[in-house]
């Protein structure tokens, strides 16, 4: 069995906040969904989707190939991971880190976002698969290496 499966950090902070916010978003997204509706994935796994209307815009336009899809919503802002799939999402299994960042450096938002593991349970070929998206909480600068 083979399968086309694709990952990708979509770098989508909305909101207009300088230096924080990602530049040109509306046209990313757009470039983006036209890219992987041509590509024919079967299962698509997406980081930083943080604006539902983001992902509901990608839902459109990769109804046709990628009809089954969820958006895991958990932390203040949300995981900003989605799995789009090919084939029927049976279950929806997410779980959330425990330590997200820093509360008292808000202007980073990993503590505000709903960092962790995001899985689906589809079936391909009569076998049962579980597909797993994440996030992790991101490294500034260098500061938090240890040695």
């Amino acid at each position: 069995m083979k399968l086309k499966v694709i990952t990708l950090n979509c770098w989508g902070i909305p909101w207009s906040i300088p230096t924080i916010s990602s530049p040109n978003r509306a046209e990313r997204f757009r470039a983006i969904g036209e890219f992987l509706a041509a590509e024919n994935y079967d299962f698509v796994f997406l980081q930083e989707v943080w604006d539902e209307q983001d992902y509901l815009k990608l839902t459109k336009v990769l109804g046709t190939n990628l009809p089954f899809s969820y958006y895991f919503k958990t932390g203040m802002i949300g995981s900003g991971t989605c799995i789009f799939s090919s084939v029927q999402i049976e279950q929806v299994f997410d779980r959330t880190f425990s330590i997200n960042g820093f509360p008292h450096q808000i202007w980073r938002g990993d503590a505000w976002a709903g960092s962790g593991i995001g899985a689906v349970q589809v079936t391909i070929a009569e076998k049962k698969v579980l597909l797993c998206v994440t996030h992790f909480h991101a490294e500034y600068f260098g500061e938090f290496q240890v040695g």
